[in-house]
């Protein structure tokens, strides 16, 4: 949803960033779009509100988006400035993330002897 409104933003590059850190996980979507002004990143969180044309979104997505993140102990902070762009920023309590174990290294097959004709 986050990359999906960045990428509605902009006609230019959209930013995915994740970093591990004390005390969890952060992830930043950056676009480079039009901004929000204060009164629409007031109200941005607030379901249904959109300044999208009719038909073309609900006003869900943040909505829904942080009630996610808060389901999870998390935070989800929007910065935005008119010209310059719009970054979102989720937070996310280590002890709520199940970060998997790397993979052993993968080992070729053992080699089997060249079988003989007879």
């Amino acid at each position: 949803m986050l990359v999906d409104n960045a990428l509605e933003a902009t006609a230019s590059t959209v930013t995915l960033r994740a970093q591990q850190h004390q005390p969890g996980l952060a992830i930043t979507v950056t676009d480079r779009g039009l901004g929000m002004s204060a009164a629409v990143l007031e109200r941005a969180f607030e379901p249904f509100f959109t300044t999208k044309p009719t038909g073309k979104g609900m006003g869900l997505g943040l909505y829904l988006a942080r009630n996610v993140v808060l389901s999870l102990r998390g935070a989800l902070t929007l910065r935005s400035h008119v010209g310059r762009g719009t970054t979102a920023e989720i937070q996310l309590p280590s002890d709520r993330l199940r970060i998997p174990k790397p993979a052993p290294p993968s080992r070729p097959p053992p080699s089997r002897p060249p079988s003989s004709s007879a």
